[in-house]
């Protein structure tokens, strides 16, 4: 007995089968991704301004605080040596070239004056430190 198959004569035809759900599924992940783009994009060049004033705004802040420098305070918070501010003139006699028209010029004059010193103490102060810095 000789059967005879007979093979399949059908043939298998190569289509392109996309699922419907993958299809959406994609379409839906792409779409975001575009809105995505296009947000950052309105973010980063058109809305940048408003915003880096906003988040300033929000996190740099000026606060006047009264300046305690230089108090020393016991535990129950009053003061037991504070600082004194003093003002201070420096002469520095190296630049000082021009010593014979001091006598006659007005500035040297109110300098002495405010200083409740005579003229030629300062003539004689500057001529003794010729090569130092002092204080009057």
């Amino acid at each position: 007995m000789n059967i005879q198959i007979k093979k399949n004569t059908f043939k298998k035809k190569n289509k392109i089968y996309i699922n419907w759900r993958f299809f959406t599924l994609f379409s839906i992940i792409f779409s975001f991704l575009i809105i995505l783009t296009l947000r950052i994009i309105f973010i980063q060049v058109f809305n940048s301004k408003k915003l880096t004033y906003e988040g300033d705004r929000r996190t740099l802040r000026t606060e006047l605080i009264t300046n305690t420098r230089g108090i020393i305070t016991d535990r129950l918070g009053y003061p037991l040596a504070t600082t004194v501010l003093v003002n201070s003139v420096f002469i520095d006699p190296s630049i000082i070239t021009d010593t014979k028209n001091i006598i006659n010029n007005i500035r040297w004059k109110a300098l002495s004056k405010i200083l409740s010193t005579s003229l030629n103490k300062i003539i004689f102060n500057i001529h003794k430190h010729q090569k130092k810095n002092f204080f009057i």
